[in-house]
């Protein structure tokens, strides 16, 4: 049993975060987000080729998706499971009517439901899932090890669960300047993948894991903070807040340390590194 108060995040844990404030942000980015999430869009991709592995066999059941944003993941499940119920949720109804709206589904096809959900308040089912799929959506939670629990009870024996996330590694560019500088650093805590899968190794489960970067390039710090605004995820829950000098600051130190990166083709942009886990786990009991 996962302790009730553990974080897996390396900031402390705060109760309080404003989830319709987020659902709102994303709410209102949908059009746009759908056109500018290229590193989720890559990700969905990612995420359904699990289901592509030897010893990936699914039990009968319907299916959940949790946090379906404007859809990407959403087209992998249908496309890939023809034949099952699946149900799709989002906290965001904006994002779950664009979702719904935009998703290719053969003529007359029925299958396919949509719920508004919380997916960290996620009721228990009468009848467990076959599989429950959340792309980049767990960051957004304030008890990440208490969700994947429960997304696992709500699991059938041998059932699975697909997740992807972005990991506390995230960043490193952006961590180092504002460290290096002493600024404020305004990125939302992320989830600690180590400290989630110290704790999953400890149940019934069987875990298929991968890591990848993904990276972004950008004018400066201000065209990449646009950036996050841009897909709904400009959300600051820190508290802490940049001055136009300090955001001057950031931009300045962040081109000239990928200007001496000799790595860097990109002399004129600045880097963003996405760490992004992406995982399977397998309900064993």
């Amino acid at each position: 049993m996962i302790p009730p108060r553990l974080s897996a995040t390396n900031q402390p844990l705060d109760t309080s975060t404003n989830k319709s404030q987020i659902a709102d942000r994303f709410g209102q980015a949908a059009s746009i987000y759908h056109q500018s999430a290229t590193v989720q869009q890559a990700g969905a991709k990612h995420l359904i080729s699990f289901t592509q592995k030897n010893g990936f066999q699914l039990p009968q059941g319907n299916l959940l998706e949790i946090g379906c944003g404007t859809g990407f993941l959403t087209q992998e499940l249908v496309n890939r499971f023809r034949d099952r119920a699946i149900l799709i949720t989002d906290l965001s109804s904006e994002m779950l009517a664009f979702c719904q709206f935009h998703l290719s589904l053969p003529p007359g096809e029925n299958r396919v439901k949509f719920q508004q959900l919380d997916g960290e308040q996620l009721p228990l089912p009468e009848k467990p899932y076959a599989l429950i799929a959340s792309g980049f959506a767990l960051q957004w939670f304030d008890r990440p090890l208490q969700t994947i629990d429960r997304w696992i009870k709500a699991t059938q024996p041998g059932g699975w669960l697909l997740i992807s996330f972005p990991t506390d590694r995230s960043f490193p560019e952006w961590r180092h300047v504002c460290q290096e500088l002493n600024l404020p650093l305004t990125l939302n805590p992320l989830p600690n993948a180590d400290a989630l899968l110290e704790t999953l190794q400890t149940l019934p489960v069987r875990c298929l894991t991968n890591e990848m970067i993904s990276q972004t390039f950008h004018t400066d710090a201000i065209d990449f903070l646009r950036s996050l605004k841009t897909i709904g995820a400009g959300s600051s829950l820190t508290g802490k807040q940049l001055t136009i000098r300090q955001l001057k600051q950031l931009s300045a130190a962040w081109k000239l340390q990928n200007s001496n990166a000799n790595h860097v083709r990109n002399y004129d942009k600045i880097i963003a590194s996405h760490s992004i886990a992406y995982w399977a786990i397998q309900r064993l009991d």
